[in-house]
């Protein structure tokens, strides 16, 4: 009775930094960084609209949710703090 989901958010990898946009920074060293950071942002985009989904959908009591983002770098995030609190369908692990 566990469901696991992994986001890719690297998208917000400076958002630790209160005064950072979202981006991701190490787009810088590829040679198409433009295309980078389309990807992450459209990447990190879909994570937070299949958790919502699996948080609708999914049947499971227990969700384990995992980035190797902490919290603290969602806050800014619209709606990913919310999810990530709302037990009410699901006890959610993050």
């Amino acid at each position: 009775n566990l469901e696991v989901v992994g986001l890719d958010l690297n998208h917000y990898m400076d958002m630790w930094n209160d005064k950072a946009s979202p981006g991701f920074s190490d787009c810088r060293w590829t040679q198409c960084k433009d295309g980078c950071l389309r990807r992450s942002e459209r990447r990190a985009r879909e994570a937070l609209d299949h958790l919502q989904r699996r948080l609708r959908d999914s049947v499971s009591k227990n969700m384990l949710v995992f980035s190797h983002y902490p919290t603290d770098y969602l806050k800014r995030v619209d709606g990913a703090l919310e999810a990530l609190s709302d037990n009410s369908k699901h006890n959610i692990f993050y």
